[in-house]
């Protein structure tokens, strides 16, 4: 068993002349080993432009174990947040910036976005949201 994840992926709405942002809304309940992962955790669109965000969300009845691990990968396998999604607070939700090389964010090319969860204890449940800017 892998977890489930429900998926709302709300298409970019315009916020400036510069650009737009896609919001991606994961759902997710871990297995008894807590993780997440499969064919219910993979985004249905395909993206393009800059990782802006990861907010999260731990469920306050439910929560995952204190610091769950959470990586968003594109199809090359390669973690979107660059690891800023290691060590979740089971509590609070939190808030990090999409990390950047050199200056410049993290760029999506065409690529659908899996995520996948670790160490979330049995049935731990939250909420993951992905900002992208669309260039």
């Amino acid at each position: 068993m892998a977890g489930t994840a429900t998926i709302l992926e709300y298409p970019a709405e315009a916020l400036s002349p510069g650009g737009a942002f896609d919001r991606i809304q994961w759902t997710w309940v871990a297995t008894a080993g807590g993780i997440v992962s499969g064919a219910d955790s993979i985004t249905l669109r395909s993206y393009t432009g800059f990782v802006v965000g990861l907010v999260t969300i731990p469920d306050a009845g439910s929560a995952p174990t204190n610091l769950y691990d959470i990586t968003i990968l594109d199809t090359d396998g390669v973690d979107v947040m660059n690891g800023a999604g290691i060590d979740r607070s089971d509590t609070v939700t939190e808030q990090t910036a999409g990390l950047m090389a050199a200056g410049v964010p993290r760029t999506l090319w065409n690529t659908t976005l899996t995520l996948t969860i670790a160490v979330a204890g049995n049935a731990g449940e939250g909420i993951a949201i992905l900002y992208i800017l669309r260039r």
